[in-house]
Order: C-alpha cells, then structure tokens, then sequence
C-alpha cells in the first residue's frame, strides 16, 4: 500500500509524464463483437403501467398484479414506490389509489402518446442485442425480464434479481407535461435529460451497475475518489461494448457542445483532477460534485460552462486506455482488477 508520500509522487510523475505522451484512439476488438439475427433472442417483457392503470379496480385488482411472474408486483409496490410489504392489504389500496389520482392518469395518458407499442418494441430490440453482446464476453451474464412501468417519476430504471424496471415516465421530454414537472426535483437540465433515446443507455448502465458486484467477490473498495474514477470507468466501457453503434455523448447524455467543450478541455480537466488531495481524497461530496447529474461539474476550479459528469467521461478514458494498451484481457478480468493505480498509469491525456 502506497503511504501518502509515494501517493504524491505517483501523480506528479503522472502529470509530468502527462505533458510529453498522448494517448491515441485504436479501434478496440472487444467493442466490435459480430452478432448473427439469429443470436438475439427476445427478450420477455410485461408492461405494468398498463396493468396498473387499465386493470378494473375491483376486488381482486391486487390478487391479478400478485399472479405476475418474478416477484415484479412485490418489487414495484415494496423497493420502487416505497408504498409497504406487498403481503400488506394496505398496500394495495395505496396503489389503488396511485392510479385514480388524476394527475398520475394524466402522466399514463402521456406514457402511451409517447411509448407506443412500435417504440417499446424498438427498445427491446436494443436492449436484446446489447445484453448479447456483453453475454459474448461476460460468462456469467444474465438475461434480464423487462418491466416497464409508471414510477410515478419515483425511479428511471431499477434492476434486482433477473428483473429490469424502467420508468417510461422518465421518457416524456418534449411532452407539454413536462414543463409541469416540480422544478425544485425537475430542473430544466434534467427535464432536458428525458428523452426517449436515453433510455436504452440508462438501463443498460444501471443493469451493469446491479451486475457488477456478480464478478467482483473481493472485499469492498476504498471509499476515495480514485475508485469511484475507475468503477465509473468500467461500468462506461462495458457500455461501449454493449452499444457500439450508441454516440459517445448520448452514453454521457451530453449536447453536441458538452462533448466538444470535454474534448477540448481534455488536458485541463485532468490537471484538475490529479492532485494528490482529490485523487485520493475520500470527502464524500466533492467526490459526487465529478458524477452528479447536474448542469455543471461543480469541482475544482472548473468553470460553469464545462460539461457535466466529467468524472464519469475521464473514468471511461482512463479504462479504455488501460484495455487498448492490454487486448488480451477481458472484461471480467478488468472488473476483478484492483490495482486501480495501475488502470490509471495507462492514461495520457491529449495535449
């Protein structure tokens, strides 16, 4: 273990390197994985919003939603909605409740203009041959069951057991309905980040987010900025193999002028972020200020024009660096990997 002496030394020698070499961009085998049609099975689906709100509220409204497969009804009503133990009559009322309330009916009226079945379809298709993809490489992958639901704008997607929830009421931007959004939860730029080309990458980053700890049986990691740096950057990569065909900026949910500013500000982003108290530091909310969703990365001295989430962008280039300069390791050995110093010695920023 590096005492925090030798820690200085390591990034200044990082950052003096930094200045000399650059990293080029190569085309990456694990990223380019051939999938014959007859490969991608489909994948099982149940629309629950549609259960919820068009199953007649009658007695036996909570024994029909019980009778779906995969403990999804108890998951919705118990981990999602927060709304109690499924086992409780309570509940059940509750959720009744949930889908007379006017302005939920009208967030569903919303949910069926904008998914229709044609675009549902379209998803599962995506989402079908991204998880073959990462079934190529990931041996002890899973198939997951797909619920897509009205969360009541209480979760964009969730993932447990071999189930995967996504919140088709995060996906209405530029619906009228929107804007009615409380913006105190719903600021403008996170109203901008509801459209329906997110959702594909959102569930397949929250997928290997659930997944990821499948492949990892060591001890947990340090709770510092570094580990969240690499974690975000596996997590990323994985996303790359999964969805080539995806832009990089709709992976970061970027504008085309976020992703040109992050480019462009490659060198002074990193400068940033490798001084020895931030790399190794462990203070929990300037941690978060380099991956929470917000207008801005709101760190260091970067300026409220930079682009947000730039912990997760460099993280994801300081990974592909480290595979591009070691293809013969794969994916379920780079997830195992802890050496997290030496993932980050692959990286040279651009100057």
């Amino acid at each position: 273990m590096m005492n925090w002496e030798s820690k200085k030394l390591f990034v200044g020698l990082l950052l003096l390197f930094s200045f000399i070499v650059g990293c080029d961009e190569h085309n990456d085998p694990r990223k380019n994985v051939e999938l014959e049609r007859s490969e991608i099975p489909s994948l099982k689906y149940t629309r629950l919003d549609s259960i919820v709100f068009h199953t007649p509220q009658d007695a036996a409204f909570s024994a029909q939603l019980q009778q779906l497969p995969n403990n999804i009804s108890c998951l919705y009503v118990g981990d999602i909605m927060r709304m109690g133990d499924c086992k409780d009559s309570t509940t059940w009322q509750i959720l009744r409740e949930f889908a007379r309330y006017k302005d939920m009916k009208d967030l569903q009226a919303a949910i069926e203009k904008q998914h229709t079945y044609e675009e549902v379809v379209s998803y599962n298709n995506q989402l079908a041959e991204a998880i073959e993809r990462l079934k190529k490489q990931l041996t002890k992958e899973k198939t997951p069951d797909l619920v897509y639901m009205n969360g009541g704008l209480s979760a964009a997607s969730y993932a447990k057991d071999q189930t995967l929830f996504i919140g088709l009421d995060y996906y209405l931007y530029p619906d009228p309905l929107v804007n009615e959004f409380p913006n105190d939860r719903f600021p403008l730029y996170k109203k901008k980040n509801m459209q329906s080309y997110y959702l594909v990458p959102n569930a397949i980053f929250n997928w290997l987010s659930y997944r990821y700890n499948s492949y990892d049986s060591l001890p947990p990691e340090k709770n510092d900025f570094l580990s969240s740096l690499i974690y975000a950057g596996k997590i990323m990569y994985a996303m790359d193999v999964a969805l080539p065909e995806v832009a990089d900026s709709t992976k970061m949910m970027w504008s085309q002028q976020e992703w040109e500013w992050a480019q462009e500000n490659e060198l002074n982003i990193w400068k940033e972020m490798a001084h020895q108290e931030v790399m190794f530091g462990t203070r929990k909310e300037e941690i978060h200020k380099w991956f929470n969703e917000a207008p801005f990365t709101n760190a260091g001295n970067l300026p409220q024009k930079s682009s947000p989430q730039l912990g997760l962008w460099m993280g994801w280039k300081i990974v592909a660096a480290y595979m591009e300069k070691n293809p013969s390791i794969t994916i379920e050995q780079l997830w195992k990997e802890r050496n997290n110093q030496k993932i980050l010695s692959a990286f040279k920023p651009k100057i």
